[in-house]
């Protein structure tokens, strides 16, 4: 055992043993292809914790396929792909909604609005701006404009996941 209780990295015929031993069987999938699922395709800690899904047998070990787990595996990377689709759409489309609104709406002030944003919500503002300023492409955009920015300006820099 290690001092440090951190766990020493297997090898994949290590993984393949310890998979065997806490009761994921290879019939569907044989331990050679396993292997090269492990290396190539997916990582063992992914696939393995599915089995927490699955109850142990009398004896304390788990009685299931490694394809099924690898199956859910698989399904788990397809929803997250889809849902990520998905909030991009949706963001993509609450965005242009908005700057339909602004466009059509002649008595608002596009800098009025950054500035309420800025005092109603200054957490997410800062974030926005440090987003802004440490962007790839969006750097140069906050160097020209540096805090007076007009409401296009900060509804591009606006990143979904600050909210």
């Amino acid at each position: 055992m290690r001092q440090d209780n951190s766990k020493e990295l297997l090898s994949y015929n290590k993984l393949i043993e310890k998979m065997d031993d806490i009761g994921i069987f290879f019939k569907e999938v044989d331990e050679s292809t396993a292997k090269s699922i492990l290396a190539e395709k997916n990582y063992y800690y992914k696939i393995a914790s599915f089995r927490k899904l699955f109850p142990k047998n009398s004896v304390g070990k788990y009685n299931i396929e490694f394809a099924l787990l690898y199956d859910l595996s698989s399904i788990d990377m397809q929803v997250r792909y889809l849902l990520l689709k998905m909030c991009l759409d949706i963001e993509h489309g609450i965005k242009t909604k908005l700057m339909d609104a602004y466009v059509k709406n002649s008595k608002i002030n596009a800098y009025n609005i950054v500035d309420d944003y800025k005092k109603f919500y200054p957490q997410g503002y800062e974030q926005t701006i440090n987003n802004l300023k440490n962007h790839p492409y969006l750097s140069e955009m906050y160097s020209k404009r540096k805090t007076k920015f007009r409401y296009g300006y900060l509804l591009k820099s606006l990143i979904l996941e600050n909210y």
